[in-house]
């Protein structure tokens, strides 16, 4: 009979490790549950844990749903003490209650807390793999503790990407095929010049990892070093194509073209499969998604060009084509004021109004040949009046 008695404490005692076991396994999946549950009511509008709500809320109600786990785990703990001396001298009580109640604040509250540095945002992982929906914010708040959860803290500061140096670019329309355009070399109106041209640009864009993309920004080889090195290959290949299709006066004044370019070279699909999936209206990526970034602003900082002979001749260019706009500003007034009220009050044709306008500004001379004159006479007069101007 003892033998037998022996036999039922053992197989008892093993039924009591498989209970206990079960019930260690539910609460830790009801405790689970319960944070999957809970999990939106914590989130904000900006997908960010809320402090408050898992500080005062969820993490206390974390704790006390853990309570029992810790129980059933010294009830276990007591049944292999008691079979082994063999003896049940170890039994539950307030004493034991109690520390059950501070295990599971030690384990699931002071274990949950999460403090996330400054400018840094906190990327879940759930069981050791990176989930997106929310990140944890800057500061303290609370989440399940390991392993059920952790994070990874990524920094969120403004960093400005630069050109390592200002790039010097060969500014020049590329020669056209067609007999109708200017070749190079050709002077072409408003002195745009399609020969090619050195020239420097600056430039450099201002960016943040996406909180809300950071299994992209996380991704990306090196980190930040990796980013900026995608960004300044992306500069320099927008400023080397804007280059070949614009002359050099177009490029100096070009800064908002290159901006755009560079916008528009960032939101652009990858490739070809990524363009058809924008075409469909799938789910497709461009640079900025894929290196999980924010552009906060693109600057076009300096253009100008390489030589010092090159910024005198553009200086004299725009010295000449000042002088044109004041003198067709000065053709426009004498028209618009003095030679339309001339023509209605004389009734004269546009032609002789016009040069009655002329006639009564000091910097014009009206010179009247007889029409009967030879052209000798009339090379004479244009000649002296060719002359007193000079003087």
């Amino acid at each position: 009979m003892e033998a037998i008695w022996e036999n039922m404490q053992s197989i008892l005692t093993v039924i009591g490790y498989i209970i206990g076991g079960i019930v260690v396994i539910a609460s830790i999946s009801f405790v689970i549950f319960l944070g999957v549950k809970m999990a939106p009511i914590l989130i904000d509008k900006n997908l960010k844990l809320s402090r408050v709500r898992t500080l005062f809320i969820s993490g206390p109600i974390l704790t006390i749903a853990g309570w029992p786990i810790f129980l059933v785990l010294i009830q276990v703990l007591f049944w292999m003490t008691n079979w082994i001396i063999g003896n049940s001298y170890l039994e539950h009580n307030t004493v034991t209650i109690v520390a059950g109640l501070f295990l599971s604040i030690a384990y699931f509250y002071i274990g949950g807390l999460a403090k996330v540095k400054k400018a840094s945002v906190g990327m879940p992982e759930i069981f050791g793999a990176r989930r997106v929906g929310f990140v944890l914010p800057e500061g303290y708040c609370h989440i399940p503790p390991r392993p059920f959860m952790s994070y990874t803290e990524t920094p969120i500061e403004l960093i400005t990407t630069k050109l390592n140096e200002p790039m010097e670019v060969l500014v020049g329309k590329q020669i056209s095929a067609d007999p109708n355009q200017p070749q190079a070399g050709q002077v072409i109106p408003d002195n745009k010049l399609v020969s090619e041209v050195k020239m420097k640009v600056d430039a450099s864009i201002a960016w943040q990892a996406d909180p809300l993309n950071l299994l992209g920004y996380t991704s990306v080889q090196d980190g930040a070093k990796g980013v900026e090195k995608a960004l300044v290959d992306i500069m320099r290949r927008v400023i080397r194509e804007k280059a070949q299709g614009m002359s050099d006066s177009e490029f100096l004044k070009g800064q908002k073209d290159l901006e755009e370019a560079l916008k528009a070279a960032l939101e652009a699909p990858l490739n070809a499969e990524e363009e058809a999936k924008k075409a469909s209206n799938g789910d497709w990526h461009n640079l900025i998604r894929r290196l999980g970034i924010t552009v906060i602003k693109i600057q076009v900082t300096k253009i100008v060009p390489a030589s010092e002979e090159m910024i005198t001749r553009l200086e004299r260019i725009r010295g000449e084509q000042l002088d044109q706009e004041a003198e067709k500003n000065q053709v426009r007034h004498l028209i618009d004021n003095l030679a339309g009220p001339l023509i209605k009050e004389l009734n004269v044709s546009p032609e002789a109004g016009l040069r009655a306008a002329l006639a009564t500004t000091k910097d014009a001379t009206m010179i009247i040949v007889d029409g009967a004159a030879g052209d000798f006479t009339k090379g004479q007069a244009l000649a002296a009046n060719s002359g007193n101007q000079r003087r």
